[in-house]
C-alpha cells in the first residue's frame, strides 16, 4: 500500500525562512527609524512649552527666567535672571536633557534640548530662542544658538 507522506520538505522550509529573513531585514530598520523620529517630537514640544512659559514669565517680570524647577520663583530684582519657570523636568524630559541660557541682563534667552545617549538620541540637538528661531542638528556636533540670533547657525537646520 502506498501511503501519502504529509509535511514539509527541507527546501520548502528553507524558502520560508529566507522570505521571513528578507522581510525582517527591511522592517526592523524602518521600525527603529520610525521610533527615533517619534521620540524627536518630545524635544520640539517641550521647547515650545518652555518658550511659552518664558514669554509668560517675561510679561510678569520684564526679564526671562534663568532656569526651571518644580515650582516657579520670581526674580530677586528687576534685572536679575535668578527666577525659575515652573516646569518639572523629571516628568517632561524622557529622551532629552534641557537647559535655559539668558543674555543681555535677562532680555534674551535660548532653550536647548540635547538627546540622551542612553536612548540612542545623543546625536540630536534642538534649540529655540526669544526671536522664535528654532534650529536643530543631528550629526552629534554641538551648536550654539545665540539668544539674540535671527537665523540658525551654520550646520544646523530650522524646524
Amino acid at each position: 500500500m502506498n501511503k501519502k507522506e504529509a509535511g514539509f520538505t527541507l527546501i520548502e522550509l528553507m524558502i520560508v525562512i529566507a522570505i521571513i529573513s528578507i522581510l525582517a531585514a527591511i522592517a526592523i530598520p524602518n521600525y527603529n527609524e520610525y521610533t527615533s523620529k517619534a521620540k524627536l517630537t518630545e524635544a520640539k514640544s517641550n521647547l515650545l512649552q518652555l518658550q511659552t512659559l518664558q514669554e509668560q514669565f517675561y510679561q510678569d517680570y520684564r526679564v526671562y527666567a534663568g532656569g526651571v524647577a518644580a515650582a516657579a520663583s520670581a526674580p530677586s530684582s528687576s534685572t536679575s535672571t535668578d527666577g525659575v519657570l515652573a516646569w518639572n523636568a523629571s516628568t517632561q524630559a524622557r529622551y532629552f536633557d534641557y537647559a535655559i541660557a539668558t543674555a543681555n541682563s535677562g532680555q534674551n534667552f535660548t532653550a536647548n534640548a540635547a538627546g540622551k545617549n542612553a536612548n540612542g538620541l545623543g546625536s540630536y540637538q534642538f534649540a529655540v530662542n526669544n526671536q522664535n528661531v528654532k534650529c536643530w542638528r543631528e550629526n552629534g556636533s554641538a551648536f550654539t544658538l545665540a539668544p539674540d540670533a535671527t537665523s540658525c547657525p551654520a550646520g544646523s537646520k530650522a524646524w
